[in-house]
């Protein structure tokens, strides 16, 4: 039993240690480009963070929209 536990085990770690040449990654790909100066870039992701402004030595914020120029809060005192 043993020496069938020691077979499986070194047969294992023999076809373990061949796979990694076996497979291998493929070199010739080609990638498909466009002319940065054709295509537009649109964002994804809104650009959103808070807007400041100071009345009578007192700091307001509010959370805005700068992609969307939308405020998306109303103002809060600091």
């Amino acid at each position: 039993m043993k020496k069938r536990i020691l077979i499986c085990l070194a047969s294992s770690m023999f076809i373990l240690s061949i796979c990694p040449t076996i497979i291998n990654a493929s070199s010739d790909f080609s990638i498909n480009t466009t002319s940065s100066i054709n295509s537009t870039v649109l964002p994804k992701k809104d650009i959103v963070g808070y807007q400041y402004k100071k009345v009578n030595n007192i700091i307001y914020r509010r959370l805005y929209n700068f992609s969307a120029n939308k405020p998306l809060s109303d103002w809060e005192r600091i």
